[in-house]
């Protein structure tokens, strides 16, 4: 039963050697979408895109491949002449701060419509800006600091970054709540103790759809936004011509293989 679990499982994992490999994964998988007419627009769909392509390679997806628990066989996607480019390909993305996303041809043209929309929101995001610092922001801002400056690998950063926050939640967040409604008792804001006890799931629920608006959707907005400006600067930039000469090449290589 372990073995047939770790089997099945395998596949869900990135199950490559090194992350290096994994990043010429997920630049093929984009690069192949690309050749279809689809463009992964999230995490999800480039992780799926990247299994495909890599288990087509091996020609299976019930096995484990790579670590400890490895079948032993050679991997063919791992060896791959053209994950060997790929490899090398995504190396120079990285180099130049962008990922797989940056190969579609759509990402080196500006996106106005992300621009006017960042733009048109700064009015909702300043006021609720306070209110998701005050309920999260400050240990979330922790929890990134301590994920950034630190030697662990990618995903164990992840556990610095969460501890902060969900401890925050728990421990903090409703001390900066109570605190707040005892401010709002003092100054005569709230005149009863009642509507006090009523206010402090008002306040939580409003502080959570904030967080939810700052982070979850501004938030990623910006992070879009910065990587479009990125990949704008670099697609003018020298290094780019012999870049994308490489994912053009790649993707002829891509429809020889189908």
């Amino acid at each position: 039963m372990r073995d047939e679990l770790r089997d099945r499982i395998g596949c869900l994992t990135p199950d490559a050697p090194d992350l290096e490999t994994w990043r010429a994964w997920l630049l093929l998988g984009h690069l192949s979408a690309s050749a279809d007419g689809r463009r992964p627009e999230t995490w999800q769909e480039e992780v799926l895109a990247a299994r495909e392509f890599r288990n087509r390679l091996r020609g299976s997806s019930d096995r484990v491949w790579q670590g400890p628990e490895a079948c032993g066989e050679e991997d063919l996607a791992a060896g791959a002449e053209v994950t060997e480019r790929a490899r090398k390909a995504a190396a120079a993305l990285h180099d130049m701060g962008l990922d797989a996303r940056a190969s579609h041809p759509a990402a080196s043209t500006l996106d106005l419509t992300k621009v006017v929309l960042a733009l048109a929101l700064i009015p909702f995001v300043s006021v609720a800006a306070p209110f998701a610092l005050l309920g999260n922001g400050f240990q979330a801002l922790v929890g990134a600091a301590m994920a950034k400056f630190n030697g662990e690998s990618i995903d164990k950063r992840t556990t610095f970054h969460m501890m902060p926050t969900v401890l925050g939640t728990v421990f903090i967040r409703p001390l900066v709540h109570a605190g707040t409604i005892a401010a709002l008792l003092w100054f005569g804001v709230i005149s009863s103790p009642l509507l006090a006890i009523l206010v402090f799931p008002v306040l939580w629920l409003v502080t959570d759809a904030c967080i939810i608006f700052c982070r979850n959707f501004y938030l990623n907005l910006i992070c879009d936004l910065r990587r479009n400006l990125r990949t704008m600067r670099a697609s003018r930039s020298t290094a780019w011509k012999p870049l994308q000469t490489e994912l053009d090449d790649l993707t002829s290589t891509l429809d020889a293989l189908k």
